[in-house]
């Protein structure tokens, strides 16, 4: 009997680790809003795109009224990770191209006509991915 009990208690407890806590830790990544944490690894469960290393500054904003986030990263030049393996489109500097442009500072926008963008929805969310070539900057936005 106690030993039925032991089995029980094992499996119970690996049954616990192996599916109940990666659950937790799938859902506290995907549901990672403001900018606290996990902030990359949430744009790339969702959009299935790694954001590859970062070189020089980012910055991060969490609209809570308009349920957003949006970043900025620079990621250098001629990643052509973003413009040829993953379905980004060439696109021109307009309006609209990002739901959180106004929560960016004026130097944190995009200046070039030489952009791509990517976007898609998960997980009820929308997201987008927008690659400046000629800075090497990339901007990521979740919307929830």
């Amino acid at each position: 009997m106690i030993r039925n009990f032991k089995k029980i208690s094992f499996w119970s407890f690996l049954a616990v680790v192996l599916i109940v806590f990666p659950a937790f830790i799938a859902l506290t990544v995907v549901n990672s809003k403001d900018c606290s944490q996990l902030v990359i690894d949430t744009y790339e469960i969702h959009s299935n795109i790694n954001i590859t290393s970062i070189t020089g500054d980012f910055s991060c904003y969490y609209d809570e009224e308009h349920k957003m986030r949006i970043n900025m990263y620079e990621v250098g030049q001629g990643h052509k990770s973003y413009t040829e393996h993953h379905k980004f489109e060439q696109v021109s500097l307009s309006i609209g191209l990002l739901e959180g442009y106004a929560l960016l500072a004026p130097k944190e926008r995009p200046q070039s006509p030489r952009l791509y963008r990517a976007s898609g929805r998960l997980l009820g969310r929308n997201w987008t991915y927008l690659y400046e070539s000629e800075t090497g900057r990339l901007w990521t936005e979740l919307v929830y």
